[in-house]
């Protein structure tokens, strides 16, 4: 008998409901199968698929397969891309025939669950997370993951600023009311040309007239910059000059005598004077009378009504005021006749003849009788003649006087003239 070798063979199986069959090398150990379910599967026949009649049978024999549900692991995040305060994920997981399998998650946070449906996750913080799922049931496993971004609060950028208004130079001071800004990377632009980098709350003196806009940017720790520009923020306003200049001939001038002064002032609309010796004047250039001598110094403020901004200006020794140069000399005088001595100094008595002099610093009278003999001399201009001489009351008639002055201003006067005697 010819041996016949079998190259070939089709395999029929059975799960008890419907027969399976295939086709294998007939020397082959082994052949992988798809079974669709758990249950005994039973060998049905073996032929020969190049001579199905001639060998051909019956076979007998059976194996339990299991048979695993499809497991394909997946799930949704939302949102997947938030920016700060937003930091909370909610997971939908998808993953196939998902009551069969064991669940670890990973957030990329350090932390873990392994429930099948987690709970919402909070970050709490900015960053990139790799969220990964891994379902298993011991012999079947499956992975999946996904990146969540979470990007850092942006700058809130704002400020304010005191004084917003004021007059040159303005000083201002800022105050920075930004949030979620790294303070090293606050830039300044002040409108006037200049800058400020890195400074949280700057001082700025403004130099000149004028409405300025005011920017303020810095960036976030992931370097994300936001910018705020306020518009007409700091005005400044010219600030009015103030001066002044006085006449020569009203530098020294003697009491009482009026002093002339010239304002020179510019963006100015109001004025106060001080003159130096406690009086003031709202006069644009006013005339001052001073009753008292001394060297003054005086001071002008010059204010402009609309911007409320001041300027002033003092200037030393400005003004020198001597005592009056006056002389007046009385034509007759009444003396006392109980003796010498004895006149009254009241001017309403007229006792003395005596010269009523101002301003003067060095002081000579002489009285002379009509022969020319000197009977009376004073250097003194409190100190008058009695009408005596040598204790003798000098008959009524017609004198001669000489007076002698110096004045403070250094002007030298001499008068003479005629005084009569009345007894």
């Amino acid at each position: 008998m010819t041996r016949q070798v079998l190259v070939h063979s089709t395999i029929t199986y059975t799960d008890g409901s419907n027969n399976i069959t295939f086709s294998t090398s007939f020397n082959r150990h082994f052949e992988p199968i798809n079974p669709t379910k758990t249950t005994n599967y039973s060998l049905v026949s073996v032929t020969d698929s190049n001579n199905p009649n001639s060998c051909s049978g019956q076979v007998s024999g059976s194996v339990q397969k299991i048979v695993y549900p499809n497991l394909e692991a997946s799930f949704e995040v939302d949102p997947q891309d938030m920016v700060l305060p937003e930091s909370t994920i909610n997971i939908t997981n998808n993953t196939t025939n998902k009551g069969e399998w064991n669940y670890f998650w990973e957030f990329g946070d350090g932390t873990t669950s392994e429930e099948a449906d987690p709970a919402p996750h909070d970050y709490g913080t900015f960053g990139e997370f790799t969220v990964r799922l891994t379902a298993t049931n011991g012999q079947c496993t499956d992975t999946y993951q996904t990146i969540v971004t979470i990007g850092a609060i942006p700058p809130i950028i704002d400020f304010d600023a005191d004084p917003k208004e004021g007059c040159l130079p303005l000083v201002v001071q800022f105050e920075n009311l930004s949030q979620y800004a790294d303070p090293s990377t606050y830039q300044w632009e002040f409108g006037d040309g200049q800058r400020a980098a890195a400074v949280e709350n700057p001082i700025h003196v403004y130099t000149n007239p004028g409405t300025y806009n005011v920017t303020l940017s810095a960036t976030n720790i992931t370097g994300q910059r936001t910018e705020l520009v306020k518009e007409d923020f700091i005005i400044v306003n010219a600030t009015p000059q103030a001066s002044f200049t006085i006449p020569d001939e009203y530098r020294q001038v003697f009491t009482t005598e009026e002093v002339r002064f010239v304002n020179l002032s510019e963006g100015a609309d109001e004025y106060i004077w001080k003159f130096g010796d406690g009086n003031e004047s709202f006069e644009e250039e006013p005339v001052h009378a001073y009753p008292d001598s001394g060297v003054y110094d005086i001071t002008l403020i010059a204010i402009n009504s609309e911007t409320g901004c001041t300027d002033s200006v003092r200037l030393s020794s400005q003004v020198k005021v001597i005592l009056g140069g006056e002389s007046e000399v009385p034509n007759a005088f009444t003396p006392s006749r109980a003796g010498p001595g004895t006149g009254s100094t009241n001017p309403l008595q007229n006792d003395f003849f005596l010269p009523r002099v101002e301003g003067v610093s060095q002081f000579n009278m002489k009285i002379y009788n009509r022969w020319g003999e000197l009977l009376f001399e004073s250097d003194s201009k409190d100190e008058g003649w009695d009408g005596y001489y040598n204790g003798v009351l000098m008959p009524q008639g017609v004198y001669v006087y000489r007076l002698e002055l110096v004045y403070e201003n250094g002007r030298r006067e001499t008068k003479i003239g005629d005084i009569t005697l009345i007894r």
